[in-house]
């Protein structure tokens, strides 16, 4: 049995297909095949059931899977333990983080962060905050990034580090009857042709709260924020999206008009999150030092 083979099984699980799994490994398929059957062997059980349609694990892969995943975070703690021993001037940083994070405040920490520590690698993924907990509960992430209602029961087997609230708006085309509006509601949109987040994002949970009686209508699902812009720049329709990620520029130069939702939907905060059983390692830590510090500066700033 070898790290790398334990590795190999947690990408299969988490996307379900060997073909996702060998790229995002930067594998190729057959090779990826070839050592998960060595490690059934190895084992003596079968781990995944091989279709037309994909993959999917067996019972055994399922009772195995959090002690896998338990595997893999020691060993990254140890590197990252012995990263440390030498003033954490080497090492990686496992981020996974929502659209928005990523196109405002992460890359001026990070940034900052190789000011002082060039040879620390980062590797960040972007996902919905859901599968960014999911993540960091699973210990494939050092450190996750989200974003979150406030009013939001604390989450199970994490310590959330609170950044930055903002607002949640709606970008409506220039040319729209709702371009002028002081304020939008869930009545205004019936009828509207919606731009949505896939499930899994907390935009597309806010979304759903709009929607509770069914009456909204989407017609473009996306994962990113920039697509959502463009959409609405286009006159596709109106997406709600953070404040937090709408450049000023966009909104100067006439690309879309940004109106507030009413008050009841449209408070977020964008967190931090890390393991409540692991202390951070030296890099994650420092990179979390800064977002705290951009975080309290970040009035009157703009990304």
């Amino acid at each position: 049995m070898r790290i790398d083979q334990l590795r190999y099984v947690a990408a299969v699980m988490s996307s379900r297909s060997m073909r996702q799994a060998a790229q995002a490994l930067g594998i190729t398929q057959p090779s990826l095949s070839q050592q998960i059957q060595r490690l059934e062997e190895d084992l003596g059980v079968v781990l995944f059931v091989r279709g037309s349609t994909g993959v999917s694990p067996t019972s055994a892969a399922t009772f195995l899977e959090p002690h896998i995943r338990a595997m893999l975070s020691a060993e990254r703690t140890m590197r990252q333990a012995a990263s440390s021993i030498s003033d954490a001037r080497v090492g990686h940083v496992y981020i996974g983080a929502v659209p928005t994070v990523c196109r405002t405040i992460l890359p001026t920490a990070v940034h900052q962060f190789r000011q002082e520590h060039p040879n620390i690698e980062f590797e960040v993924t972007e996902l919905g905050s859901h599968q960014v907990w999911e993540g960091v509960t699973n210990g494939d992430f050092d450190l996750g990034l989200i974003s979150r209602v406030a009013s939001d029961a604390p989450l199970n087997a994490v310590t959330t580090v609170d950044l930055i609230a903002s607002q949640t708006v709606m970008c409506v085309p220039t040319d729209h009857p709702l371009a002028h509006a002081q304020v939008i509601t869930p009545e205004d949109l019936v009828g509207e042709p919606l731009i949505v987040f896939q499930r899994g994002f907390l935009l597309r949970r806010i979304f759903d709260e709009m929607n509770i009686d069914g009456r909204l209508t989407a017609i473009f699902h996306t994962a990113s924020i920039d697509t959502a812009r463009a959409l609405v720049t286009a006159g596709v329709g109106l997406a709600v999206l953070p404040e937090i990620g709408i450049p000023e520029d966009d909104v100067a130069s006439g690309k879309y008009r940004v109106v507030p939702l009413e008050a009841t939907l449209s408070a977020t905060i964008t967190a931090a999150i890390r393991r409540v059983d692991e202390y951070p390692s030296p890099p994650a830590l420092g990179l979390l030092n800064i977002l705290r510090t951009l975080a309290v500066s970040r009035r009157g700033v703009s990304w």
